[in-house]
């Protein structure tokens, strides 16, 4: 069980940059591009989910199930704690103890039960955000000069007819590495053309230590209930390579809470 859990946090939503060795007559890298399309989907999208009612450095604590999928289905207690949209600690209670994943600024770690701490690769946590909240997700980032916006096109998602945003970083050294950036962090929107809430969201995961090991990942985001203000689907279903992978279920979301800098620690 250690290892499966040490698995599900060793492969966040992230992934790698490639900076180019030589800079030698490199462009300047001009603003992300943003289609039209897509920055007006993504911005009615949060006004829809009461983006609009979020504060500077927002804190919000989240309470519910983590269940993991594999030959028997294990279901862990969790509390998400955030500030802002860069800073995340996620607490997993285990029967060995509790196993954090702490993320800050583009920097995380996993902390075991025995007090062992393991360093993440720093460019694999370059688009991990508050993910279970879709308002403070990458696509909140939407009007940011270092990110860029696709419009995929309209499909249908069970009975509902869905508009896909394309929401990627972009930035780099040369244009050549914004581009590579921009291709690599790309996660793709599912918003509801009726309600404009977030259904679907789309990303690739690499492997911790090995960025050409892909698994590609589907959530499914149901239940939206408001709170303060703010949309936030309290059932999260995630597949990769098309299986059932987890579950997250909450109980509770409360914003406003006090957090301390220590909380998103990344000492050993």
């Amino acid at each position: 069980m250690s290892k499966r859990i040490s698995a599900l946090l060793s492969v966040p939503i992230s992934l790698c940059i490639f900076l180019a060795a030589s800079v030698l007559f490199a462009q300047s890298v001009e603003d992300a591009p943003k289609n039209t399309q897509a920055l007006a989907v993504a911005q009615h999208a949060l006004i829809v989910m009461g983006a609009r009612n979020l504060v500077p450095n927002q804190s919000a604590q989240a309470i519910g199930t983590l269940t993991l999928h594999g030959e028997s289905d294990i279901v862990f207690p969790v509390v998400l704690k955030s500030a802002g949209t860069q800073r995340l600690r996620t607490e997993i209670t285990t029967n060995t103890g509790l196993r954090l994943f702490v993320v800050n600024g583009g920097r995380g770690i996993i902390r075991q039960p025995d007090g062992s701490v393991r360093q993440l690769a720093d460019e694999n946590m370059i688009v991990q955000r508050i993910n279970h909240i879709p308002a403070l997700s990458l696509l909140g980032e939407c009007l940011q000069k270092n990110v860029a916006l696709d419009y995929i096109g309209t499909s249908t998602l069970d009975d509902a007819i869905v508009e896909i945003v394309a929401v990627s970083l972009y930035s780099g050294a040369t244009v050549k590495d914004a581009q590579s950036l921009q291709s690599r962090t790309r996660i793709l929107y599912y918003v509801d053309a009726k309600t404009g809430l977030v259904i679907r969201i789309d990303r690739a995961n690499y492997a911790e230590n090995n960025p050409n090991e892909v698994q590609n990942e589907e959530t499914y985001l149901s239940d939206y209930r408001l709170v303060n203000g703010i949309m936030i689907p309290f059932q999260q279903r995630t597949l990769a390579d098309g299986k059932p992978y987890l579950d997250l279920v909450l109980t509770s979301v409360t914003f406003g809470v006090a957090v301390n800098d220590s909380d998103f620690s990344l000492g050993q």
